[in-house]
C-alpha cells in the first residue's frame, strides 16, 4: 500500500513555530484510488473469518474492491535554510472510512539527517526490501489472504506480527505505526543509517497517555537500520539489514512465550540492469510470543424445583498460548519497456504457532502480474497467483487450504 502521511494541528502549530515568520510553506494534495475485481477456487470451504461454512453453504468467491488514499504534503524551509514540514495520509476506500492512518511532522538539514515524529513506520519497516513486483496486490504483504483464506487455526498467527506471512518485520504485534521518534542520518558514500523508538509499540496507534501501564504486553520497541544505495558499472544496487527490539513487560508470566523479548532480523537485496530487477528478502522472528483468547456461551438447563427447568447460559473462556517465532522469504524479478511492466515473485514461510504443536504452519506463494500506462497517472493492472496454507493438525486438512486466484484492476494517481 502506497505511504505518505498528515499533521494533527498542534503538529502544524509546531513546524510553524520552529520556521521563521517569513519561511515559505507549501501545501500539496496527492494520493490513488484504485477498484479491482478478483476471482479465487478455494480448496475448503471456509468463510471471510477462516470458520468452516455450514452444511449446505457455499462462499462466492468473486467480488470487487477498492483501495483509495488522500495524502496530504507539508513542505518550508525557514531563512536559515532548515527544512520542515509533516505529511499525513487518509484512508478513503471505503463509504464510510475517513481514517487518518499516519500522520507525522519532520524537520530536516543537509549535514545532519532528519528527525520524524509521529504515527508513522520505523526505520524498519522503511528498510524493508522485497522481491520486485509491479501491481499493487503482492504476496508479501498478507494480502493474497483476501483471495485464499486462512483457515482459523492459520490466522490466528498473524496476531504475532508473522515473518512466515510478511517480511516486513518491524514491531511485536504488527503496530508499524505506533507513536515514534526517528531519526536518519544523511547518506555517505551511498549509506543511510536509522534508529526508531516507541514507547508503546503494539498499542501506540493513538494519543496515549504520558503515564500507562505496559507490563502487560511488549513495550520500548526499537529498530534500527542500515542501508546502501549505489552502483557498479552498469548495475544498480540497493542493500540492507534491521533489526527489531521490544522489551516483554513485568506482568507477562514466564510460561508464556512473550515472556522473552522479542528479537527479528531482516536483510534483503535488489539488482537493477537494463529495464530488469532482481531481488529478494528475508525475515526471521528470533523470540517472542502472544496469547489470543476466545469465548464460547453455551445454554446449560437445569432444573431449579420439581417441575421447573431455567436455561443458563455459560460463556468459557480459553486461553490459548502463540509463539510468534517464524521465517520468510520472497525472491523475484521484475521487466519494463516503454508503458508495460511485468513481475514474478515467490514466497515461503513457516511458523511455531500454537505452543506445544508438533507440526509447523507453512505457507507459500507464487503471482505473475503485470501493468500497462494507459497515460500519465492512469494504469492497468492484473495478475494471477497460487497459495497455500499448512496448519498445525498432524494427519488432517482440517487447518490446510490451497488455491487459485486472480484480480484485475485500474488505478488512476494523483
Amino acid at each position: 500500500m502506497k505511504k505518505t502521511l498528515l499533521a494533527s494541528t498542534a503538529a502544524l502549530s509546531l513546524v510553524a513555530f520552529a520556521g521563521a515568520a517569513s519561511a515559505q510553506v507549501e501545501v500539496s494534495i496527492g494520493g490513488f484510488y484504485e477498484v479491482e475485481f478478483g476471482a479465487a477456487s478455494n480448496d475448503q470451504d471456509l468463510d471471510s473469518n477462516g470458520d468452516a461454512l455450514a452444511a449446505g453453504r457455499d462462499a462466492e468467491e468473486f467480488g470487487f474492491r477498492t483501495d483509495a488514499e488522500i495524502h496530504f504534503d507539508i513542505r518550508g524551509t525557514t531563512d536559515n535554510g532548515l527544512n520542515f514540514g509533516a505529511e499525513v495520509e487518509m484512508e478513503a476506500s471505503d463509504q464510510n472510512e475517513g481514517d487518518l492512518d499516519e500522520s507525522w511532522l519532520f524537520v530536516s538539514g543537509d549535514n545532519w539527517g532528519e528527525i520524524r515524529l509521529g504515527f508513522t513506520d520505523g526505520a524498519a519497516t522503511d528498510g524493508n526490501i522485497a522481491a520486485p513486483a509491479v501491481t499493487p496486490i503482492g504476496i508479501n504483504d498478507g494480502t493474497q489472504g483476501d483471495f485464499i483464506i486462512r483457515p482459523n487455526a492459520v490466522e490466528d498467527v498473524l496476531d504475532g506480527n508473522n515473518a512466515a506471512f510478511d517480511t516486513g518485520i518491524s514491531s511485536p504485534g504488527g503496530d508499524d505505526d505506533a507513536l515514534k521518534i526517528i531519526y536518519y542520518t544523511p547518506r555517505f558514500f551511498g549509506v543511510q543509517f536509522g534508529l526508531s523508538y516507541a514507547p508503546d509499540p503494539q498499542n501506540g496507534d493513538d494519543n496515549s497517555d504520558f503515564v500507562s501501564d505496559r507490563d502487560g504486553d511488549y513495550k520500548n520497541g526499537i529498530e534500527v537500520a542500515l542501508n546502501y544505495v549505489g552502483s557498479f558499472e552498469s548495475v544498480d544496487i540497493l542493500a540492507g539489514f534491521t533489526y527489531s527490539y521490544a522489551e516483554a513487560g513485568d506482568n507477562v508470566t514466564a510460561g508464556t512465550p512473550a515472556a522473552d523479548d522479542f528479537n527479528a532480523i531482516h536483510f534483503g537485496l535488489e539488482l537493477g540492469y537494463g529495464g530488469f530487477t532482481f531481488g529478494g528478502g528475508y525475515a526471521n522472528i528470533l523470540d517472542g510470543g502472544f496469547s489470543d483468547s476466545d469465548s464460547t456461551t453455551t445454554d446449560v438447563e437445569i432444573v431449579s424445583v420439581p417441575g421447573t427447568v431455567v436455561t443458563v447460559p455459560i460463556t468459557t473462556t480459553t486461553t490459548e498460548q502463540f509463539s510468534a517465532e517464524s521465517w520468510g522469504f520472497d525472491v523475484g524479478a521484475s521487466y519494463g519497456q516503454g508503458p508495460w511492466e511485468v513481475s514474478a515473485t515467490y514466497f515461503y514461510g513457516e511458523a511455531d504457532g500454537l505452543v506445544g504443536a508438533t507440526e509447523d504452519i507453512e505457507h507459500q506463494s507464487v503471482l505473475v502480474g503485470g501493468t500497462y500506462q494507459l497515460g500519465a497517472g492512469l494504469q492497468a493492472f492484473a495478475g494471477i497467483g497460487y497459495t497455500e496454507y499448512e496448519g498445525q493438525t498432524a494427519g488432517t486438512d482440517t487447518d490446510d487450504n490451497d488455491g487459485v486466484w486472480g484480480f484485475t484492476g485500474v488505478q488512476i494517481s494523483f
